[in-house]
């Protein structure tokens, strides 16, 4: 039987038959006559490990019948011969890897293969075939895969075993072989070679024709022959003349690193497994000037074992190619931007102003540092109003004493003396803290960066300069109490700040951060890791921070006292031998962290369906419903693969342009935590060997509770039939999505942070750039601050004015970590522009968990509801409303034109949490906030928490709102599905229905005028 991959046809289908239940692969088989058994050969080369336990099917094409009585006679990843009975000549498909679906096909499918079980065949069929020793034979036709996607060819169609042999006796001697493979067939086996290599067999030459100013990529494929190897890679120049060289810096072998998501240089030797191929990525950055052929090496240095090299042919020609080849995704030209550094400088983001120092006193927006002799926080105060939307001259102080590392012995507290402390400007956007210490038998190095968005990150290293028992250790927050009025975070509920709370690490809660002050002023408290890492969930692969947790001693309370509330992060006792270091890591944010801009929220409403039934947000729709901004989200056709948005460009910049035309700013989602199937990168990204991808583990995907907490596989499944049959293992299965074209988005997790943001941060300013994007919409987010900021600073410098608008669920539940997700995200509230924090969310919650979870007010943030719609009452008095068709409900149509009839743009947002609130009412359960504008009109938003109907009064500071008390009316027009129209007389009762609320028009303006 010829196996060859010339003895047959290799194809995709001219149209996907269905899946389900048949399967990505087939054969295609021709019987010129009808009989009672049929034998077809097929040289099949499968990847898959048991072929022979995987079931096949075989249908007559004519009647689309299934054939029941099939038998296998032998099956290997090489070969099948299968008889079936053929009642008729004509055509004939046998599906190789046929599935099943369990559950839905939402959050990690389970893919289930079908069993190598005929029990459908007649008996006595199977038994005059097993005695049987020849049959007619089958034309096997051609192999065919559903979809270009799924096809296994030419990368996937492995080597026999002894054409694999025959090409390691030819290069007997050697440690390792080397196949150079162009970019157009990435290599994505591992343990299998590839067919198409035997003819040529290794190589020790690579010939490209590349365009100037190409970005070119190639690969080397690396097969470890008898032993484990691990290897450096060397170039050197390409040479056409001495005047023309492409030099061996502008060439780069990703795998090799390079510089990691902070700009940081970082070499890693290349492990190989006896056995295994390794792909190795290569770039080579061609200059735009360098018309002509060149020479020159790659060797590979493998210790212990002498080099191979491969030699370099260029020959560069034609026209200038403008933009590196980014456009052209197959030819991986993007693969540098792993590599970037854009946005890693120390100016400021666009909004806030520069750090200004002063001695020991740093000043930020709105907000103060003045830095102690350890290098801690003497005093932190905020310039914010309560009203958080301008500054005022007097400060609220948060500190009510300096913070401090508390250390103590059996003798008592240990009292630090100053050794120095040093501050330095870092440009416009950071100061550099370093400060000494000393007490008997310690030395304390603290060094802290404080931000001009109100970030320090803060490292305390202590070092035992002799035997020293510590019976504790706690780094001492005091908090003014009348600031530590509220409280999210460390497995806290958002709310009012209790008088004890007591926080103790869990590894299966990330929890290890919170939030407490009030709506003007407040600090934020994250315990960190020495190493940069971002955990959304649990702590199982990054694990307890050791200076913290200290074998389970540690915790935090936090604890009333007097006019004090003390944060002690506490490390419990240990004992040092001399020279012995413990390294405590935390960061500090201060809030609010920017000025609330209303103005901004009443223009920026949105219009935001889910896609996923095919439909694209109509702009037309949109401007009628009286919408602002358009945001594209994932799963439809213009965006149906999840963070990877670059395979419909025409068709986005077309509704972008159209956007533009109508007046409104048009948005994609786009984030990172998964990414899709459809990335033309993933096999140079898997090449990484777990930079990029999460190889183990578990993906937390979803706000969907009730569903995970009824699945115990959730994140145990193989995810879809492609990640099933194409990565084969060393993948966690993240979202995914049924697409409108009965095709399925397949996600698998990445790494929390990794040169993939560099890339990220690369193509968020591209799109931007190439499509005139307004910005994004994250939906959850994949990495930390740094990233963030990068981000916005690129957004901003390729189209000023874009906007970031954050989405996510209730992550309070244990399934996520025990999570408050505002306080989760505080390190990167700062960059964004708006929030959607509503998915999941109790409208029916109390008001201080309104102010602290969902409004965003506290932080300089305005929000949008979700949950149902929200609650449109309570959402007012906090300025928000749902969004404009999403489909869990709601319509805010008929309050936006409220708005602008009202003018609510020029208003002042006067919450009844400020101090000089304007309007008060009687009733503890009924809440007003007012919008006052400066000609004498305010709109009343009355909102009730009874569970009962009642009666309020209100009362009016009518010094601010325009004089003396007015003989006027309180209107309340009717707006369909929040309220009837009404008139009030400002000194009756009001009723107030459970969970709901009014709007009142007032006009002191014209009261004066009737007077």
């Amino acid at each position: 039987m010829d196996t060859s991959m010339d003895s047959i046809r290799w194809s995709v289908a001219e149209e996907p038959w269905p899946w389900k239940g048949m399967g990505n692969h087939r054969v295609l088989m021709t019987v010129e006559q009808a009989a009672p058994a049929v034998l077809a050969r097929i040289p099949w080369r499968r990847r898959d490990v048991k072929p022979e336990g995987i079931g096949v099917r075989i249908f007559d094409l004519k009647t689309n019948q299934e054939v029941l009585n099939v038998h296998p006679l032998k099956i290997t990843r090489e070969s099948g011969e299968i008889v079936f009975e053929a009642a008729a000549a004509g055509h004939y498909a046998l599906y190789y890897l046929p599935f099943e679906i369990a559950g839905k096909a939402f959050f990690a499918p389970h893919v289930v293969a079908r069993a190598a079980d005929y029990g459908q065949a007649d008996p006595a069929w199977v038994s005059k075939v097993r005695d049987s020793v020849t049959f007619p034979v089958a034309s096997v036709q051609e192999i065919q895969a559903r979809t270009v996607q799924d096809s296994f060819y030419p990368m996937e169609v492995i080597a026999s075993e002894d054409e694999k042999q025959a090409v390691l006796a030819r290069h007997a001697g050697k440690g390792f072989l080397l196949f150079p493979e162009d970019r157009e067939r990435p290599i994505r086996m591992t343990e299998d070679l590839p067919a198409h290599w035997m003819k040529s067999g290794p190589s020790d030459h690579f010939s490209a024709v590349v365009r100037p100013n190409e970005y070119f990529v190639f690969q080397i494929g690396l097969f470890a022959v008898q032993q484990a190897i691990d290897i450096q890679v060397e170039f050197t120049d390409l040479r056409a003349t001495e005047e023309k060289t492409i030099r061996s810096a502008s060439l780069t072998c990703f795998n090799s690193g390079d510089r990691d998501w902070l700009g940081r240089f970082f070499a890693r030797t290349i492990d190989v497994q006896a056995g295994v191929l390794q792909p190795l990525w290569f770039g080579i950055d061609v200059p735009p000037t360098a018309a002509g052929d060149y020479s020159g090496t790659v060797t590979i240095h493998p210790r212990g074992l002498p080099p191979q090299s491969v030699t370099l042919h260029l020959s560069c020609q034609g026209d200038l190619l403008p933009d590196r080849g980014d456009s052209e995704l197959w030819k991986h030209a993007r693969l540098r931007w792993l590599n970037s550094s854009m946005g890693l400088d120390t100016e400021t983001a666009a909004g806030y102003s520069a750090v200004r120092l002063n001695g020991t006193e740093v000043a930020i927006q709105g907000r103060q540092f003045n830095l102690g002799p350890c290098g801690l926080p003497d005093r932190i105060c905020s310039f914010f109003a309560p009203s958080v939307d301008r500054l005022q001259d007097s400060p609220t102080d948060i500190l009510t004493r300096p913070m401090g590392l508390a250390i103590s012995t059996v003798d008592g507290p240990m009292t630090w003396t100053s050794r120095g402390l040093t501050l330095n400007q870092q440009g416009a956007g950071a100061v550099i803290v370093e400060a000494s210490s000393q007490a008997p038998g310690l030395a304390l190095e603290t060094r802290g960066r404080i931000e001009f968005d109100g970030h320090m990150d803060c490292r305390m290293i202590l070092t035992a300069t002799s035997d020293c028992d510590l019976t504790g250790m706690a780094l001492e927050i005091p908090m003014q109490r009348d600031v530590a009025v509220y409280m999210m975070g460390m497995g806290r509920k958002g709310g009012f700040r209790p008088a004890l709370w007591q926080y103790e690490w869990n590894r299966d809660c990330s929890n290890h951060h919170c939030w407490v002050g009030t709506v003007n002023a407040g600090l934020h408290l994250k315990l960190k890791h020495d190493d940069d890492v971002w955990d959304l969930v649990n702590l199982h692969s990054s694990g307890f921070p050791a200076g913290w947790y200290n074998n389970g001693l540690g915790g935090c309370e936090f604890v009333e006292q007097g006019n004090e509330v003390l944060i002690r992060a506490f490390c419990g006792p240990r004992k040092l031998k001399a020279g012995e270091k413990v390294s405590l890591r935390f960061s500090l944010i201060t809030t609010p962290l920017k000025l609330l801009d209303l103005k901004a929220h009443w223009q920026q409403r949105y219009h935001h369906i889910d896609c996923w039934d095919g439909r694209c947000p109509s702009v037309e729709e949109a401007k009628c419903a009286g919408a602002t901004v358009v945001n594209l989200h994932q799963g439809g056709k213009l965006n149906p693969y999840i963070n990877y948005p670059f395979h419909f460009m025409r068709e986005m910049k077309a509704e972008t342009e159209a956007a533009h035309a109508a007046g409104l700013k048009y948005k994609l989602y786009y984030t990172l935590r998964e990414l899709t199937h459809m990335t033309t990168e993933i096999w140079a990204f898997r090449s990484l060997n777990g930079e990029i991808y999460q190889e183990e583990g578990e993906a937390v995907i979803a706000d969907q509770f009730a569903e995970r907490e009824q699945r115990d596989d959730i994140s145990g499944g193989t995810g879809g039939p492609w990640l099933r049959e194409h990565l084969m293992g060393r993948y966690v299965p993240a979202w995914h999505q049924p697409l409108p074209s009965g095709e399925m988005d397949q996600a698998i997790a990445t790494t929390g942070l990794s040169r993939l943001h560099n890339y990220y941060i690369e193509g968020v300013a591209w799109l931007i750039r190439e499509l005139g994007l307004d910005g994004l919409y994250l939906d959850g987010v994949g990495y930390d601050r740094e990233i963030l900021k990068r981000v916005r600073k690129a957004m901003d410098r390729a189209r000023p004015g874009c906007l970031i608008d954050l989405h996510a669920g209730n992550t309070f539940h244990p399934a996520y970590g025990m999570n408050n997700v505002l306080s989760l995200y505080m390190e990167l509230l700062p960059y964004v522009d708006s929030l959607w924090i509503g998915e999941g969310f109790d409208y029916g919650e109390s008001p201080d968990y309104y102010l602290t979870e969902i409004c965003g007010i506290p932080f300089g943030l305005t929000n949008d509801m979700l949950q149902g719609g929200g609650n449109p009452w309570r959402g007012m008095i906090y300025g928000m409303t749902c969004r404009y068709g999403w489909q869990q409900g709601g319509d805010p149509q008929h309050l936006w034109r409220l708005w602008k009839m009202f003018g609510i743009e020029d208003a002042q947002m006067v919450g009844y949490w400020c101090p000089d609130c304007v309007v008060t009412t009687d009733h503890l359960k009924v809440l007003a906030t007012a919008y006052v504008r400066p000609d004498g009109k305010a709109l009343i938003a009355l909102a009730s928490w009874a569970t009962e109907d009642v009666t309020c009064h209100l009362a009016f500071d009518w010094k601010r709102l325009g004089g003396e008390r007015q003989e006027v009316k309180l209107t309340a027009p009717e707006i369909p599905g929040f309220q009837a129209e009404g008139c009030f007389d400002v000194e009756a009762g009001l009723l107030v229905n459970p969970g709901r609320g009014w709007l009142l028009l007032l006009d002191t303006a014209q009261a004066k005028n009737a007077q």
